[in-house]
C-alpha cells in the first residue's frame, strides 16, 4: 500500500472514530474529573473496534435501541456501578459532561439532562435506572440556539445547573445527546450517567416524570423527523420540540 493510500486509511479511521463520542469526564463547576470516575462506564459495541475500546465506547444507540434498557445510561452500564465513585454535588451549581480525548459533539441535535433518585431501600450501585420505581424528571434542553445551529454542536462540554431546591439525596444524572434524523433507524443516541449525592436546602418537588426505556417512540416527531424540514442544512431549528417532559426548573 502507498503512502499516500495509508494516509487515506488513516483519515477515514480518524473521522470515524471521532464522528462519535461518549460522555466519560464529569464536570463540577468546570473542573473536570477523570475518565470514568463518576461517570458509568459502558460496554463497548459488539464486534466493533477490538483495538480501540474507547471507539466502541463511543458507538451510539441507534433506531430501534431506544426499547433497550441500554438507553438508560449507556451499554451495560449497570455493571461498572459498583466502582463508580459518587460525587457531592451543591445545588444551584453548575455540573456537566465533557466529551472523550479532545473530541466534540460532533453531530447537531439536542442534549437533555435528566435526574433519578435513588429509591428508597437501595443502593446507587444497585440502581441501573429501568426499574418499576424509577422516575427521570428532566432538568434541563439544550436544543436550537437559532433556526440553523444548535447549542451544542461541535462543543467539547455541555452543562447545566442543579435545581437550587432539588431534594438532597443520591440520584443518577442522565446525559443524553439525540441526533434527529428523517428515518426510523437514523437517530443516534449518546447516553451516559454519573452518580452524584445533591446537597441543598430541598424543597422543590418534580412533577413530571420520564422512563428509560419507555417515554420515547422511534416516531415521536422531536426523534423521526417525519416532516422533512431539518434536513441538511438543518433549517427551522427554533421549531423543533424535543421528546419527553418539560424541564423542571425547580
Amino acid at each position: 500500500m502507498g503512502p499516500f493510500a495509508v494516509f487515506g486509511v488513516l483519515a477515514l479511521l480518524s473521522s470515524h472514530v471521532y464522528a462519535h463520542w461518549t460522555f466519560c469526564n464529569f464536570l463540577v463547576n468546570g473542573t473536570e474529573t477523570e475518565q470514568w470516575r463518576y461517570v458509568r462506564d459502558v460496554a463497548q459495541e459488539d464486534g466493533t473496534f477490538a483495538d480501540s475500546p474507547m471507539a466502541g465506547k463511543s458507538f451510539p444507540q441507534q433506531g430501534l435501541e431506544i426499547y433497550s434498557t441500554n438507553i438508560t445510561c449507556g451499554r451495560s452500564a449497570i455493571q461498572s456501578a459498583s466502582r463508580t465513585e459518587t460525587a457531592t454535588v451543591l445545588a444551584g451549581s453548575e455540573v456537566g459532561f465533557r466529551v472523550n480525548d479532545n473530541g466534540t459533539i460532533f453531530h447537531p441535535g439536542v442534549t437533555q439532562f435528566y435526574m433519578a433518585a435513588v429509591p428508597s431501600g437501595k443502593r446507587i450501585e444497585e440502581f441501573a435506572g429501568n426499574e418499576d420505581d424509577a422516575r427521570w424528571f428532566k432538568v434541563a434542553s439544550l436544543g436550537a440556539k437559532s433556526d440553523t445551529e444548535w447549542i451544542t454542536h461541535e462543543s467539547r462540554d455541555a452543562n447545566f445547573t442543579v435545581p437550587k431546591t432539588t431534594p438532597p439525596g443520591q440520584y443518577l444524572l442522565r446525559i443524553e445527546h439525540l441526533w434527529p434524523q428523517r428515518s426510523a433507524s437514523g437517530p443516534q443516541w449518546y447516553v451516559n450517567c454519573a452518580q452524584v449525592q445533591v446537597v441543598g436546602p430541598g424543597g422543590g418537588a418534580p412533577e413530571e416524570f420520564a422512563r428509560f426505556p419507555g417515554t420515547y417512540e422511534v416516531a415521536d416527531p422531536g426523534i423521526w423527523l417525519q416532516d422533512g424540514e431539518r434536513g441538511d442544512p438543518q433549517i427551522n431549528l427554533l421549531r423543533y420540540v424535543p421528546p419527553g417532559p418539560k424541564v423542571w426548573l425547580g
